[in-house]
C-alpha cells in the first residue's frame, strides 16, 4: 500500500494530495521501518525510491525527503 502510494505520488503528473503523501510517508516512516520500504519499492518499481525523489521532486523539498530516506538505509545502498 505504502509502495503504491509512493509510486502514485512520484509520477509527473502527481497532484497535490498525492505529493503531499509522499512527504508524509517518509516523515513518518523515516524512523521506523523506512529501510523495508525502500527496499520493497526498488524491488518492486525496479528503480531505488532514492533515484526517483530525485527525478520528480525540487530544490530543498527533494533534499529533505532524500535525506531521510538515505539516513535509513545502509551505507553504500541507494
Amino acid at each position: 500500500m505504502r509502495n503504491q502510494i509512493l509510486d502514485s505520488a512520484t509520477k509527473a503528473n502527481a497532484n497535490k494530495n498525492e505529493k503531499e503523501a509522499l512527504t508524509r510517508v517518509i516523515v513518518t516512516r523515516a524512523n521506523v521501518d523506512m529501510k523495508d520500504i525502500a527496499k520493497e519499492y526498488d524491488r518492486q518499481y525496479k528503480t531505488p525510491l532514492t533515484q526517483k525523489i530525485e527525478d520528480v521532486a525540487l530544490g530543498n523539498h527533494k533534499d529533505f525527503l532524500v535525506t531521510l530516506v538515505q539516513r535509513a538505509l545502509p551505507k553504500g545502498s541507494d
